[in-house]
């Protein structure tokens, strides 16, 4: 399997097509003729880049939503979600799912396993990626945007808050946790704001601290999950909006972290995120988000400490932050 940058213009028309196609079964008639190619020469060319076929990526793909859905949107009955994949039947989904994550849909409903997701996350990063100018390994270049941003005062606001430390499955599993927390306390979108706090940086840090947080109009009661009563404080922010996946939302808060280098007060609180669309309920690369930076605020401290505040930080490594 070719696991290189995507050269090709012809597979990378592909890879556009299909990142803007998920929902649906890939007409591999159109797609051999958006990209110049005949259906054997677009099925070989593709295995051998992705090392998979073409149909069968894009079943994985949908499987791997109906994973996500199953787990995290207990609202949703498995019939509506084995639609949503593109299968005519539930018998005809249940079939496929258990073939490949090794349960049904309800026992991974029930107890969500992510490890089978684990060995497919770099071709579906590359997936994602491949239209783009692939940086250098261990390299993260900034991003340009062209979404605006600017500096506000952000209010204070109650949250329900949950910390877990480590990435990846065990994130996936607190995740899964807190939705279970949230329906239990009522607590949902669009009631309820969702924040991520980035307590240390997940691209440096082998196991990081995140917190997971949601608006509350009450105290938090004692509850089994974990969940604690706590406050996004009132602060002066960088904000930006941001429409991409994880990795698009990383790089925006990097060049938001260089563009407002020298107002940084992230020694008063770590960078935080709202969620306001996100995967599985929109597709990755459509999810939308706003970063908030905390700044120093001019007015509430004197000149030679906001002078002194400003150098420290000034020459911090902007690729993360301080605990």
């Amino acid at each position: 399997m070719t696991m290189g940058p995507i050269t090709d213009p012809r597979l990378l028309q592909v890879v556009n097509y299909l990142n803007c196609h998920l929902d649906k079964k890939p007409d591999t008639a159109r797609i051999a003729k958006l990209c110049g190619l005949s259906k054997a020469s677009l099925h070989r060319q593709f295995s051998y880049q992705f090392g998979i076929g073409l149909q069968t990526l894009m079943r994985i793909i949908r499987l791997r939503r109906a994973a996500w859905q199953l787990a995290f949107r207990p609202g949703q009955s498995i019939t509506e979600i084995a639609l949503q994949a593109q299968f005519d039947s539930t018998e005809g989904f249940a079939r496929a799912f258990k073939r490949y994550c090794r349960q049904t849909p309800l026992d991974f409903r029930k107890t969500p396993s992510f490890e089978v997701w684990q060995h497919m996350q770099p071709l579906i990063e590359q997936m994602r990626t491949a239209p783009n100018a692939q940086p250098r390994a261990g390299h993260r270049a900034p991003l340009k945007s062209s979404e605006p941003h600017g500096v506000e005062h952000f209010s204070s606001i109650a949250i329900a808050l949950s910390v877990h430390r480590g990435a990846g499955l065990s994130l996936m599993q607190h995740v899964a946790q807190f939705i279970a927390w949230r329906r239990t306390a009522g607590q949902v979108p669009p009631k309820s704001r969702t924040f991520t706090v980035f307590y240390e940086d997940p691209y440096r840090v082998a196991s990081p601290r995140t917190g997971l947080a949601a608006s509350v109009d009450s105290p938090v009661a004692d509850n089994r999950y974990g969940v604690e009563y706590s406050t996004l404080p009132a602060m002066y922010v960088a904000k930006q909006p941001v429409t991409g996946d994880e990795r698009k939302v990383s790089q925006a808060m990097q060049a938001l972290m260089l563009t407002y280098h020298s107002q940084l007060a992230l020694e008063f609180h770590p960078p935080f995120v709202e969620r306001l669309a996100w995967y599985p309920d929109v597709p990755a690369q459509s999810a939308k988000h706003i970063i908030y930076l905390p700044l120093v605020n001019p007015s509430s401290v004197s000149e030679g400490a906001s002078a002194a505040l400003r150098a420290r930080v000034s020459h911090r490594s902007f690729s993360g932050w301080p605990e």
